[in-house]
């Protein structure tokens, strides 16, 4: 136990957590690299908007976050390392999977099995991180195992722009052999490959200890019913929490999803073009708001305020609000990204500071399952409903694609309000149950 217990808050304990932001970034480029290729998609299989949020969004959601939570219980009680190196096989596979769609139910079904894969990893990576940190340093790893959406986000952009030159190369020499692809499909073949790269380190991680537990009956359904009591208990935290960053996250998604297109339609912007510009941005502002978010988290709570982690999502909720309706009123592209920028450097905050705050909260032997229930609300709004929101707003209300980027606007005005309402009611709550708790 001794030997267990040094691990925590020691250099291998971030060298875990670095090799699970690298399966965390491989995720987001499988699941964000369809929106740099909306274009030829959208020509080949004769879709419209709505069609295409469908195979971003829901695709993607309808069994990622149903999985979640039977694999989260699968996850506090048995190898949580095996669960994702499984999942990171599946998720890549199946990506590789949608370059032979050819048509809408065949792209579809294959984004269905990428979150399939996808499902095991958060919530088994979160409850893995807590064990290895205490409470005054999990909020920065916690922010840095975060920073894998922005980079992960940032990459699908731009080397799904680099891809995109290059597949017709790969294309062409797949021709030779008489197999005839679309660029597209061949840019989803590159980007499913590297799963089997990050496997072995995955397989090779160690199980930390698991700390602060409470009891486990060992009968499932007791267990489980047991787990549904705690959360009803401590839902005065986990409610406002989780939906305020659902909020957000809203925003997140519906802003990756549309902004390449809203550059190509209305600053003519090629596909490779904006690929680098805005996944540099992605990258950037995500690193520096996830850590920042960490670190000012971490600070907060080091001196006494302990529920740190909802102060700055609601403080983040607010600074992002002008910049997420401003950059669709400017007319020059350059000024726009910017602004794009700003909105994405306090977008990030939440998505490590949420699971900071619920995983300090519940006992140990709830965590993945507590995590997979928040990931299964926050995806099904936010990646369910974000991208597919922003579409019906520009193909039924404005009823012009390029509109694309003012229907983001409202949707930004709408719900990021809503998010700082929600995190200001959860943060008196947090303070007092933390307070109960021990370091």
């Amino acid at each position: 136990m001794a030997e267990q217990k040094s691990h925590i808050n020691s250099a291998y304990a971030w060298y875990v957590v670095v090799i699970l932001l690298l399966a965390q970034a491989l995720s987001y480029v499988d699941r964000q690299i369809l929106s740099l290729m909306v274009a030829p998609i959208r020509k080949d299989l004769g879709l419209s908007d709505t069609e295409l949020s469908l195979l971003q969004g829901f695709a993607f959601v309808l069994f990622y976050t149903f999985l979640g939570i039977p694999l989260g219980w699968v996850a506090d009680r048995r190898s949580r390392k095996n669960l994702i190196g499984t999942g990171l096989g599946i998720w890549g596979l199946a990506t590789a999977l949608c370059g032979l769609a050819g048509t809408f139910s065949q792209l579809f079904g294959a984004r269905v099995l990428v979150g399939v894969g996808e499902a095991s990893l958060s919530p088994a990576a979160y409850s893995i991180i807590a064990d290895y940190f205490t409470h005054e340093k999990r909020a920065r790893a916690l922010s840095l195992y975060s920073t894998g959406v922005s980079v992960g986000a940032g990459l699908a952009a731009i080397l799904g722009g680099a891809a995109i030159a290059f597949a017709g190369e790969v294309a062409n020499w797949f021709a030779v052999y008489g197999l005839h692809f679309r660029n597209w499909q061949i840019v989803f073949f590159l980007v499913g490959a590297p799963a089997a790269i990050l496997l072995p380190f995955v397989f090779a991680l160690r199980e930390p200890e698991r700390l602060e537990r409470g009891e486990v009956s060992g009968d499932a359904w007791a267990d489980f019913k047991a787990g549904l009591g705690v959360i009803a208990k401590k839902r005065g935290v986990y409610v406002p929490v989780i939906l305020g960053l659902s909020m957000t996250a809203l925003v997140n998604y519906a802003s990756l999803a549309w902004v390449p297109s809203y550059f190509i339609r209305v600053f003519q912007w090629t596909a490779p073009e904006i690929g680098f510009a805005f996944g540099m941005t992605v990258v950037g502002t995500g690193i520096c708001g996830s850590m920042t978010a960490g670190f000012l988290s971490d600070w907060l709570v080091i001196r006494g305020k302990r529920e740190g982690p909802v102060i700055v999502m609601m403080w983040a909720a607010i600074l992002a609000i002008l910049p997420a309706v401003a950059f669709s009123f400017l007319k020059n592209d350059l000024a726009a990204l910017a602004a794009i920028g700003v909105m994405l450097f306090f977008i990030t905050f939440p998505i490590g500071l949420a699971p900071a705050i619920l995983q300090a909260v519940t006992p140990n032997e709830l965590r993945a399952q507590v995590s997979a229930l928040y990931i299964f609300v926050v995806v099904f709004i936010a990646l369910g409903l974000g991208p597919t929101i922003v579409a019906a707003t520009s193909d039924y209300f404005f009823r012009d694609e390029m509109m694309i980027g003012r229907a983001l606007a409202i949707v930004s005005w709408v719900v990021l309000p809503c998010a700082v309402v929600l995190l200001a009611i959860a943060r008196p709550r947090a303070r007092e149950m933390l307070l109960q708790r021990p370091n």
